[in-house]
């Protein structure tokens, strides 16, 4: 059903399309904390694995969180914050639809308990959870793949990308199988570019500990907020991604910011949501799918599935080094490696030159 023919049912008969929109302000000005009391019902801290707590307090904090953005009580939705929120866990967080589901599903169950509690004013006429559950749009049929482009393909795509930055942001994705996240949480001292002006330009440029004796190469830290590995990574730059970032910090905007990619508007680190944008800017409506389409629309996360592809089907690296380089803590054993430090050190040393060799070409910056 359309949205406007659903208000018009809905006017028909004087039926309020956001109805939780009213018992926000009780909620703020009493200060209660309903997701807090439903799960003193729901959960035996004193017996219950910590794993199953943490699959009803990681999706309440991401909500919470999520649902400030928009200045409401989390617990008084509109149908559109659920929706909103699935493309915020997809996109920014970069869940998959298998990761995202059993998140819906917890929420939900907080949600039916406050439906089923009379202490509560949410009746059983409206639960948005249960409703998008119940679209659909979440099921393992939803979660194709990308579409498949190749290396001639997206040379010819990014001859048209002329900002240096967008570039820049692309090819780095594609060259070394980045999560949105992980590219926005690189700083300027964790990459070791060779090129006077620019280490006479930012002092703090390839001064961290893992890249200042290794030329031309990236840190990815573990540590930070959104970066998904729980092991750190050092890969190496190319002739081309070393040009292109060259380029790009030329012209980057000075004002002393410690990342290396800055929102465009007031050049503040840039987030996962805009990340997105610049590849749909250059890849929709091409590569926009139908939902009867074979593949899924391509975004951000294209590249490090084309990364992964080309390494792992492609050029049949050992499994353990792609690991590596897209940073699965399946390729650290502490057995075999007495620090992160020996780990990283052996396997840069044992991709650097390979990798060198065999990344894909796109004839840009040079």
């Amino acid at each position: 059903m359309t949205n406007e023919k659903r208000r018009e049912i809905a006017d028909a008969f004087e039926k309020d399309l956001d109805p939780l929109s009213t018992l926000e302000e009780t909620f703020i000005r009493k200060e209660l904390e309903p997701f807090e009391a439903a799960l003193t019902d729901l959960i035996d801290y004193e017996t219950t694995p910590q794993g199953t707590i943490n699959n009803y307090t990681v999706p309440i904090k991401q909500w919470k969180s999520f649902m400030d953005r928009y200045d409401r009580h989390p617990a008084c939705p509109a149908e559109h914050h659920v929706g909103a929120f699935i493309t915020y866990l997809r996109q920014e967080r970069e869940n998959s639809d298998s990761t995202i589901k059993p998140k819906i599903r917890h929420l939900d169950s907080v949600f039916k308990h406050w439906q089923s509690d009379p202490a509560f004013p949410h009746d059983d006429a409206f639960n948005p959870f249960s409703k998008e559950l119940q679209r659909g749009h979440l099921s393992p049929e939803e979660a194709n793949e990308p579409p498949r482009i190749s290396v001639p393909e997206l040379r010819e795509k990014l001859q048209d990308v002329n900002h240096w930055r967008d570039q820049c942001i692309i090819v780095m994705q594609l060259k070394l199988g980045l999560r949105a996240s992980e590219l926005c949480n690189i700083k300027l001292s964790e990459i070791n570019l060779r090129h006077q002006e620019l280490t006479d330009h930012y002092d703090e440029m390839g001064t961290h500990r893992r890249v200042r004796d290794r030329p031309n190469c990236v840190y990815i830290p573990p540590d930070r907020d959104l970066n998904k590995s729980n092991v750190p990574r050092v890969l190496p730059l190319d002739d081309e991604m070393r040009l292109l970032l060259i380029e790009y910090l030329l012209v980057r905007p000075d004002n002393g910011k410690s990342w290396l990619f800055l929102s465009p508007t007031r050049h503040n680190q840039m987030n996962n949501s805009k990340i997105n944008e610049i590849w749909k800017d250059y890849f929709h409506p091409e590569y926009k799918m139908d939902p009867d389409d074979p593949y899924r629309s391509l975004t951000s996360h294209f590249g490090r599935h084309r990364f992964s592809t080309h390494f792992r089907n492609e050029r049949q690296w050992p499994e353990e080094k792609v690991q590596y380089m897209t940073g699965h803590k399946g390729s650290y054993d502490s057995d075999q490696h007495d620090s992160l430090a020996t780990y990283v050190h052996t396997y840069y040393e044992d991709i650097k030159d390979r990798y060198l060799d065999e990344i894909y070409k796109f004839g840009l910056g040079i």
